[in-house]
């Protein structure tokens, strides 16, 4: 049977479906024809449902042939870094990582970090989020140790800059060994995307533990000799 679906901008164009296939086959077309990247999500709407249940075949949930469709093209949730129980592991002037995140699949909207000290806030303590590209640094932003929360928007270089293949990593100097972060979190949030619950979480648990996204086993600890 023959589909008509179209997406928010665009013209309808015609799918040739089968009556046995189900959305999650529908889902697999539009994104092959339409290039969608692998980590988007596909929804098809029809007048105010929204069919999700990808193993649903189309007959059952109503749709005859000629009927018109929305997909709904929508960005994963947000990245979460997050730290806990940091200490300073060498020198007190060393800029030391407190964790890395994954490569960016879309181009940022907006940051959100929240700090959480143990012992108070330390006047020579400094926290950093960065965006890198490889190697180079393209942008950072210092937090103050007074600082609780922040928010980066597209005003923000570090946002502005924060394209596909490029990652965030929060790094610091705590000054005084005896000054512990108890919590650092900072979410990475897409453009064009509602979705509040983390599609990846990249975390810390001390200085000598530290989980990093690994392409073949999703994520893996690794321990440091001197935290970083």
């Amino acid at each position: 049977m023959k589909l008509w679906l179209s997406s928010l901008g665009s013209e309808a164009v015609e799918f040739e479906t089968a009556e046995s296939d189900t959305v999650g086959q529908l889902q697999a077309a539009i994104r092959q024809r339409w290039e969608v990247h692998e980590k988007t999500l596909v929804k098809v709407v029809h007048d105010t449902s929204v069919y999700e249940d990808a193993e649903e075949t189309l007959v059952a949930l109503g749709i005859e042939d000629g009927t018109h469709l929305m997909a709904i093209l929508e960005n994963p949730g947000p990245i979460l870094l997050k730290a806990q129980n940091l200490r300073c592991g060498g020198s007190a002037k060393d800029l030391q990582l407190a964790v890395r995140g994954g490569r960016l699949s879309h181009q940022a909207d907006r940051l959100k970090v929240e700090l959480t000290l143990k012992d108070g806030a330390p006047s020579d303590a400094e926290f950093f989020v960065t965006l890198r590209e490889g190697d180079a640094v393209l942008a950072r932003e210092k937090l103050s140790a007074t600082d609780r929360q922040a928010t980066f928007g597209e005003k923000h270089e570090i946002v502005r800059l924060a394209k596909p293949d490029t990652f965030f990593s929060l790094e610091y100097t705590l000054g005084s060994a005896q000054n512990r972060v108890a919590e650092w979190t900072c979410l990475i949030f897409y453009v064009n995307s509602s979705i509040e619950v983390p599609s990846q979480t990249c975390g810390r648990l001390s200085n000598r533990d530290v989980v990093l996204p690994h392409r073949d086993r999703g994520f893996v600890r690794i321990r440091t000799r001197d935290g970083s």
